[in-house]
Parts: C-alpha cells; sequence; structure tokens
C-alpha cells in the first residue's frame, strides 16, 4: 500500500493552448485514502483527476503485488474545466470512493468514470458541456445520488 495524500485549496492550470505535445494530467494519484477538495484543475490537454492503483505502464502502484490496489479515497468540492480526457477518473481502486460536490465542465471524454470494484458514492456533482458520457460505470460500484 501507498502512503496517504491530502491535497487542498491547490489551482493547476494546463495551458493546453500552448501545451499542444503532451497529454498532461492534472493529478494522477496512486495513494490510500487520497484527499483532493477545492481544487481547480484548468485546461490539461488529459483527465482531471485520476485515482488509480497503476502508472501509465499499467504496473501497480504497490510494487511488492498486484493483489494489493489503491484503498479509497475522496474527491470533493473541485472545478475542473475543459479537460481533453476525463474530469474524474476512478481506475482498479477498492475500498469506498467519494466523488462528491464537483463542478466538472467542458472534457473532451467522459464526466466521471468509475472503473474499479469498489463501492463509489457519486453525489451532487454538476456536469455540463461533456464530450461523451455524463457518468460511466464499468464495474460494481453504488451510487447513492446523481444530481
Amino acid at each position: 500500500m501507498s502512503g496517504q495524500v491530502i491535497i487542498r485549496d491547490l489551482g493547476l492550470d494546463g495551458n493546453s493552448a500552448n501545451n499542444t505535445t503532451a497529454e498532461t494530467n492534472g493529478m494522477v494519484l496512486l495513494a490510500d485514502n487520497a484527499v483532493v477538495e477545492n481544487t481547480q484543475i484548468l485546461n490539461m490537454r488529459g483527465s482531471g483527476i485520476q485515482l488509480t492503483s497503476t502508472n501509465r505502464a499499467g504496473t501497480p502502484a504497490n510494487a511488492l503485488s498486484s493483489s494489493f490496489p489503491t484503498l479509497g479515497g475522496r474527491i470533493a468540492k473541485n472545478v475542473i474545466s475543459k479537460p481533453g480526457g476525463h474530469g474524474i477518473l476512478i481506475k482498479g481502486v477498492d475500498w469506498l470512493v467519494e466523488v462528491l460536490d464537483n463542478q466538472i465542465d467542458g472534457t473532451g471524454l467522459d464526466g466521471i468514470v468509475l472503473d474499479s470494484g469498489s463501492v463509489c458514492v457519486v453525489r451532487g456533482n454538476d456536469l455540463f458541456m461533456i464530450g461523451k458520457n455524463g457518468i460511466v460505470t464499468k464495474a460494481h460500484v453504488f451510487i447513492t445520488t446523481v444530481k
């Protein structure tokens, strides 16, 4: 397992208009119980926030064993605007994941993607001008409320 990461009150601008060659993601978190709150992520060529158990090459975050996926997380009260990829991507995460009260607009792909074997609570998110689907579930998840 990896350690906990807490990120609050941070602004990131990927400058996609001038950064035309790199697929820049706002945040890629490979940490247990990661918390991202009250951030503003703008103009990324990739996704806004990714909570995942593997790196870009597909290698597990836990170098000792792929049998220990990333455990849980909370993504709340963030503004994600104009990512070229997904707004929020949850992939390969076990345990409880909360995606609460985020504002996502202008995505190139889906607003929120839940590709995980975990319990996911998605509530109070505002999604608009989404490039493909608002919310995609690719695995067993539990959604309480979708706004």
